[in-house]
């Protein structure tokens, strides 16, 4: 998947956040925020739940059913006999929004490292390929007199200087960018 269709697929997932009234209602009780935090670790059955919870599976039932209703929790039916509970994305988001906010940033940092190192070569290489020509061009007995004046032809290369600055400021602030995300992320991981 090419970062600017996950980048899409990110914002689009950060619009479908927001709670409604009926996540409202499923987040007012401290059992069903229980059960979405026990979900977060790993899909459990009803009554694995109910278990851990030291609740009847009657009253499990009733959260996660308020649960599903406000999609923040699915039920998987694999055609076994039991039926397991996971978190959607929207629960997954609900427990953890600096997760989202990391991908964001992780691929916005991406696009602009790669897009400053493609515009510092677009521009370096043409430059490059000209002084190698101009070089190849001029006599061996003609370039070493001519050393006095290659300060003027150093100065004439300014202004691509100029241009290249801004480029490599931002594929390096990019690259910090993407490290820190990553690093973050790896620091957030679940643990297994």
């Amino acid at each position: 998947m090419s970062p600017l269709t996950h980048l899409n697929r990110v914002v689009e997932d950060l619009d479908k956040i927001s709670l409604d009234m009926e996540s409202f209602k499923a987040l007012a009780s401290e059992q069903r925020v229980e059960l979405l935090k026990r979900l977060d670790k790993r899909r459990m059955t009803l009554s694995d739940m109910a278990h851990s919870l030291g609740l009847s599976p009657s009253t499990v039932k009733e959260h996660l059913d308020k649960l599903v209703a406000a999609k923040l929790v699915e039920q998987l039916d694999e055609g076994r006999k039991w039926k397991y509970y996971t978190l959607t994305r929207k629960g997954r988001a609900v427990l953890h929004p600096e997760r989202t906010k990391i991908w964001v940033t992780l691929v916005v940092s991406l696009l602009a490292f790669l897009g400053g190192f493609y515009r510092v070569f677009s521009i370096y290489t043409p430059v490059k390929q000209e002084a190698m020509e101009r070089a190849a061009m001029l006599p061996k007995d003609v370039g070493r007199a001519l050393e006095g004046a290659a300060q003027p032809a150093m100065l004439a290369q300014q202004p691509v200087l100029q241009q290249l600055l801004p480029w490599v400021l931002l594929a390096i602030a990019g690259g910090v960018g993407v490290a820190a995300c990553l690093f973050l992320l790896w620091r957030k991981r679940p643990a297994l």
